[in-house]
């Protein structure tokens, strides 16, 4: 049985800068929680770099290495 997701604003600071796009995860867990799923690497869709709005990327593969802190954003 699949397990049923959703996508959640999210403002990412890593390493290499500030981030903010829409990261899925499973209905059923906190958007923490989903960053200590299997793997090393997440999904950020629809992302820009804070501050510079024409730097859209319609996806990014993200190294949880490398983010300092997540926090969902209305």
């Amino acid at each position: 049985m699949a397990m049923e997701e959703t996508s959640v604003k999210v403002r990412l600071v890593t390493v290499a800068g500030v981030l903010i796009g829409k990261m899925s995860k499973p209905k059923s867990i906190r958007t923490l929680d989903a960053l200590n799923l299997k793997g090393d690497f997440f999904a950020l869709t629809d992302a820009v770099t804070e501050g510079q709005t024409q730097s859209r990327s319609a996806f990014m593969a993200i190294n949880k290495r490398q983010v300092i802190s997540l926090e969902e954003v209305v």
